[in-house]
């Protein structure tokens, strides 16, 4: 809540309207919510030790 208290100069009363309306949001099943996500995987090359 200092977020929007302090930064925003929100009063706590309309921080809490404003978080029932994202609750909202959050449960209607109407809304979906995608996000990217990018997965990397590698593994360390081996190391020969065929120094001749």
């Amino acid at each position: 809540m200092a977020l929007w208290t302090k930064h925003l100069k929100w009063t706590p009363e309309r921080v809490k309207e404003f978080l029932v309306d994202v609750e909202k949001d959050l449960k209607d099943p109407k809304t979906h919510y995608y996000w990217i996500v990018h997965i990397f995987y590698a593994q360390k090359p081996e190391v020969s030790n065929a120094s001749t």
